[in-house]
């Protein structure tokens, strides 16, 4: 680290890592495995220079670099971890001022669409999809990872939020789809099993939805929707 510039999260990896922090009572010291340094610069809650040194022991070191940028994308499409990571910073609560208030409300911009697309109906709002959020199960895949196998068993539905896929049955590609998109809607009724491989052809965020999170309880103002929805649905795709 330079104490010039801007301080940037680090993440420890592997190796020996010499930490050298301002106003310690211990000059030097080597950093623990996965030990995190500029978390609070990464979530916005400071700027300037690092009050450390970041310095490679005689072993080296290999140090995984988060920007604040990656940071704020990450938190797009994982809103629900925001509150953790300040809790990790010493934060009990969103600051009022925070640059990423508001900024979780976003990522419903992409849901609420692709649900109106999946159930062919204009209805669903976004207090319907916030309903559903805490059944939503949200995955990150590199480039070439397989993310579902053909005939695979399941019941959930499969959102596309960022990245492309591939799409493929037998081993043939049929096509390349980008986010935002969806499929196996089918297995919210049947037990037919995924309907290809979908492999990411790059970096994709996934978001999946189980068909018990569409049976809400009989007190929920949205049980009766959900319960319509599944039935138009499998009248739409039989």
């Amino acid at each position: 680290t330079s104490p010039e510039q801007d301080e940037v999260m680090h993440l420890c990896y592997t190796g020996d890592l010499v930490v050298e922090e301002e106003n310690s009572e211990v000059p030097s010291r080597f950093a623990k495995k996965w030990e995190i340094f500029g978390l609070r610069a990464a979530l916005g809650l400071r700027s300037g220079p690092p009050e450390y040194k970041l310095m490679a022991g005689r072993q080296g070191c290999t140090l995984v670099k988060v920007t604040w940028q990656a940071v704020e994308q990450a938190l797009l499409f994982f809103p629900n971890q925001l509150p953790r990571l300040l809790r990790m910073a010493g934060y009990t609560e969103v600051p009022h001022n925070h640059p990423f208030r508001g900024r979780e409300m976003l990522v419903w911009d992409i849901i609420q669409p692709l649900m109106c697309r999946v159930f062919c109906n204009l209805e669903i709002d976004h207090e319907f999809c916030q309903v559903l959020a805490p059944h939503f199960k949200a995955s990150v895949y590199d480039a070439g990872c397989l993310i579902t196998p053909e005939a695979g068993p399941s019941r959930s539905l499969l959102l596309l939020v960022s990245g492309e896929i591939c799409w493929s049955r037998q081993g043939i590609v049929s096509y390349v789809a980008t986010a935002p998109d969806y499929f196996d809607e089918a297995c919210l009724f049947s037990e037919r099993g995924h309907s290809a491989n979908i492999t990411a052809k790059s970096t994709a965020v996934v978001w999946r939805l189980h068909v018990n999170a569409l049976h809400l309880p009989a007190d929920s103002p949205y049980a009766v929707m959900a319960r319509r929805l599944l039935m138009e649905l499998e009248d739409l795709t039989e």
